[in-house]
């Protein structure tokens, strides 16, 4: 049996309710991690950027170890500055789930939103659910664009579920993927709507351009926000 769902109108309005005169700390709360990442990404510039130089020479003669060393340095700047970002957003998108269910927001929690993903509570579990379902996303990509989104769009949620679990102290011995296949069953009928949510920003994604990026600023807190928000509604409201 299922309950009333909001419309994306309602989805929307809660949110613009909420940033009501609070938009300085929504604007915040999504550029901070941001700044967080690309200083993350200059101190790996910096620690690695000498070791390049020192073997950029032996790289283009050809020498195997150096070459291999020069993968490796690469490799691992990808995959730092990948969980790093995913452990950001995810920071971001607990902080909005709680501003939405009612937490006080404040600057204290806004600079402290983009490390929350990295909380030891949450960090083993955001980065496996992350990288299995981005592997699972890539894995359906390979067949065809299509089912790569419908899948994407399954486990939207799994990282959702994955927080209000801990938080609500469960004991029950879980696997990491049990909590896609949850956000798989939580989409059942909803997958569409989920859809069309996003495709109903698209005409401020496209004004947000022609801003040249500044309308990004606002757009960014209002779409994570809502997503949050149509999360909320969904788990509130759906009865296994």
């Amino acid at each position: 049996m299922e309950q009333h769902y909001k419309s994306r109108a309602e989805l929307k309005q809660d949110v613009k309710n909420m940033y009501k005169g609070n938009w300085l700390y929504a604007i915040l709360l999504n550029i901070i991690p941001a700044m967080i990442v690309l200083g993350a990404i200059r101190i790996i510039e910096v620690i690695f950027l000498p070791i390049s130089v020192l073997i950029s020479e032996p790289v283009n003669n050809g020498q195997p170890l150096a070459l291999i060393i020069f993968i490796l340095i690469g490799l691992v700047s990808f995959i730092i500055l990948t969980i790093g970002m995913m452990l950001v957003s995810y920071g971001v998108m607990f902080t909005l789930l709680g501003w939405l269910r009612g937490e006080k927001i404040n600057m204290d929690s806004v600079f402290n939103s983009g490390f929350s993903g990295f909380s030891p509570k949450y960090v083993k579990g955001n980065i496996i659910i992350g990288i299995e379902s981005s592997l699972y996303f890539y894995l359906w990509s390979l067949l065809l664009v299509v089912p790569g989104i419908i899948k994407m769009i399954s486990y939207s949620q799994a990282i959702y579920l994955y927080k209000d679990y801990i938080d609500e102290g469960n004991k029950k011995e879980y696997n990491f993927g049990d909590f896609i296949n949850e956000s798989r069953k939580l989409m059942n009928g909803h997958k569409w709507e989920y859809f069309v949510l996003q495709l109903s920003f698209l005409g401020w994604f496209l004004l947000s351009i022609l801003t040249l990026g500044i309308g990004f600023i606002w757009l960014t807190p209002y779409i994570n926000a809502t997503n949050a928000n149509f999360y909320d509604n969904l788990k509130s409201k759906k009865i296994n």
